[in-house]
């Protein structure tokens, strides 16, 4: 089976956190980070759709690698590649 490759990384991520909220997100992208995951567990789509579309605009705001874990569907629905690279999607988009 093919599997494509993940986008490389041409530098050293530093911290990457992994947080379970947009106020987490927030936060971080305020502190520098520029490399971070959502990740929700056990909760609905459609409990945390808004949360997704909050942390995909944030991620495009700062410039940011956002990594959507769990929610892949929203992801691709709110920002097409999103789940994998939130820089990458935002320059796609526009």
């Amino acid at each position: 089976m093919y599997q494509p490759d993940f986008p490389t990384v041409p530098f050293r991520l530093g911290l990457y956190p992994v947080v379970d909220s947009v106020e987490w997100i927030a936060r971080l992208l305020d502190a520098g980070v520029r490399t971070l995951q959502l990740r929700i567990k056990d909760k609905r789509d459609a409990e945390v759709e808004a949360d997704v579309v909050a942390a995909i605009e944030l991620g495009r705001r700062y410039d940011a690698r956002l990594f959507i874990n769990d929610y892949w569907r929203l992801a691709i629905k709110h920002a097409l590649t999103a789940f994998i690279w939130a820089r990458k999607t935002s320059k796609q988009l526009t």
